[in-house]
Formats: C-alpha cells, sequence, structure tokens
C-alpha cells in the first residue's frame, strides 16, 4: 500500500508499505519497501478485560554508518508510533461514547478526535 507520513521535524514524504504478517484477531506485520527509512513493525493485539491491549514492536534497518543511529532510531519510531496510539485510543473511545438523547433545546457534542498521525 501506498501511504504519507509525516513525522516532526521533517517534511511529508511517501512510502510504499507491505503487510508482511496477518494473523487476526493477534498479530500484524508491516515493512516499509520503499521510501522512508527501512524497517518496519509488528502490532500484536490483546484482550484485557472489555478492552484491548495493543502492543507494538520497531524494527529499524539502517545500513552503512547510519546503522550506528538504529538503537535511537528504534526509541524514536516507537515514541512516534506510542503518539499515534494515544490518539487513536482517545478518538476510538470518543467515537464509541453514546451521545446523549437529542433535544431540541440543548444538544451536546462529543468531543471532536484529535488528528491520529505524530504531530
Amino acid at each position: 500500500m501506498r501511504e504519507r507520513t509525516k513525522v516532526p521535524g521533517r517534511k511529508e514524504w511517501e512510502q510504499i508499505v507491505e503487510v508482511v504478517e496477518f494473523e487476526r484477531p493477534r498479530r500484524f506485520g508491516l515493512h516499509i519497501v520503499e521510501g522512508g527509512f527501512p524497517g518496519g513493525g509488528w502490532w500484536t493485539f490483546e484482550r484485557d478485560g472489555d478492552a484491548t491491549r495493543v502492543h507494538f514492536e520497531a524494527l529499524v534497518q539502517l545500513r552503512g554508518p547510519l546503522k550506528l543511529l538504529q538503537p535511537v532510531m528504534k526509541v524514536a519510531m516507537a515514541r512516534s508510533f506510542a503518539k499515534y496510539h494515544r490518539n487513536l485510543r482517545r478518538n476510538v473511545e470518543v467515537l464509541s461514547t453514546p451521545r446523549p438523547e437529542s433535544d431540541s433545546s440543548r444538544r451536546q457534542r462529543a468531543p471532536a478526535p484529535a488528528p491520529l498521525g505524530p504531530a
């Protein structure tokens, strides 16, 4: 699939990402084929009562002298995705909250969802 990505402090870029693993409903993995940094990540989903706990593992595959930055990039990528996941959780919770009965004299609206991507 083709996606557009924006990381704080960098311009937006396009990359091609391939799904390399899919085990519904427990796990899926993506690999960046073209654009951005070589690598990808795996998401695992685990039931936690009435909720779902999401775990993300980043894979960064830098080459040459940049390979020295690999541990730093892995942490940075995990932090970016942690923020993405917090925004996603907030949006899902906002959209799944039952709205009160409409009354012509007072209308209540749920807060607007946060942007999904890292800001």
